[in-house]
């Protein structure tokens, strides 16, 4: 016998995946430009975090030393990240990050648990199609989220339309 809502609450969970989808489009578009970077932050196979959670604390970690060595140059740095899956199970972060001063090293240098890709960020695809890439990852691998998690974090000054 089938429970109750069954096919409600999977089309009410697949409604709340499109509408996260088209939010992060308009933030992306609101607020990155073309040559903004996209950073892929990855783990390597031995270290691996318990838990989503603190793999949650480690990116704000290094989100935390990227915006010193911005504050100590004057500059500010706006982010959106998105914890996701690989194929393989392990766990990768995907962070827009305004444009900066500093060099690839030095945005991977405070991440020491695995290799570091740095990308410009492309917005001349259309606006969904980059959001339904970046959510893609957490979506299709099976890790879908609990009913009230997010999918993706900004930073503040991030205006959300």
């Amino acid at each position: 016998m089938e429970q109750r809502g069954t096919k409600s609450g999977e089309r009410q969970r697949m409604r709340n995946l499109l509408l996260s989808r088209d939010r992060l489009a308009r933030t992306l578009a609101a607020n990155f430009t073309d040559g903004d970077l996209l950073v892929t932050l990855t783990y390597q196979a031995g270290p691996w975090p318990r838990s989503r959670e603190l793999a949650r604390q480690q990116v704000r970690q290094w989100i935390g030393s990227i915006s010193a060595l911005r504050r100590a140059k004057g500059m500010a740095a706006k982010y959106v990240y998105l914890l996701g899956t690989e194929q393989a199970g392990s766990l990768v972060h995907r962070v827009i990050l305004n444009r900066g001063k500093e060099s690839a090293d030095m945005l991977g240098h405070p991440w020491p648990y695995g290799p570091v890709y740095v990308g410009p960020l492309d917005l001349s695809q259309q606006g969904q199609a980059l959001a339904s890439e970046l959510l893609r990852q957490p979506i299709q691998v099976g890790h879908s989220p609990l009913p009230c998690a997010r999918l993706w974090v900004s930073s503040r000054g991030i205006h959300h339309t």
